[in-house]
């Protein structure tokens, strides 16, 4: 195993939006951890997505490194091309969650059993360390979620 997910944070900012129904990490054996993300969203359908997505590495606290990256996530489900590094972030969580069409979204957002392997960071080189990676989630451009996803990648990739 390279690395695991070792902690997550859901801060919802707009209680009147959006609501974090379950969020949570399951030990499924020893070394593999699954999160499981289930957002219920209040007033749909959502048709204007802005997100934010950085990554810091862990070093006397934590710094970005190399990745800060905005986007209309509607823009990003038309064209995945446009964005390689979001590309690779959506390819890892694509085939556990619900997001999987262009907006409008009228449903609930379910992430479920999502693992993190070797895989899913072949195409991101990462030296051996702690990262987070901290996504913000706004609708019709007022920020409404932040999510904070730490992972621990245990061997150079």
């Amino acid at each position: 195993m390279v690395g695991i997910l070792t902690y997550i944070i859901l801060n919802d900012s707009n209680i009147n939006h959006t609501c974090p129904y379950n969020c949570n990490l399951r030990v499924i054996r020893r070394g593999i951890i699954a999160l499981t993300v289930h957002v219920k969203l209040y007033q749909v359908p959502v048709n204007n997505v802005s997100v934010n997505l950085g990554l810091f590495k862990k070093a006397n606290g934590y710094k970005p490194f190399l990745y800060n990256v905005s986007f209309n996530f509607c823009n990003f489900m038309a064209n995945r091309k446009k964005y390689p590094f979001v590309n690779i972030f959506y390819n890892i969580i694509a085939n556990n969650s619900n997001l999987n069409h262009t907006c409008p979204y009228d449903h609930d957002i379910i992430i479920k059993d999502l693992t993190v392997n070797e895989n899913n960071f072949k195409l991101l080189p990462l030296p051996r360390g702690e990262y987070l990676f901290d996504l913000n989630v706004g609708a019709y451009n007022d920020w409404k979620a932040n999510v904070k996803a730490y992972v621990e990648i245990r061997n150079d990739l």
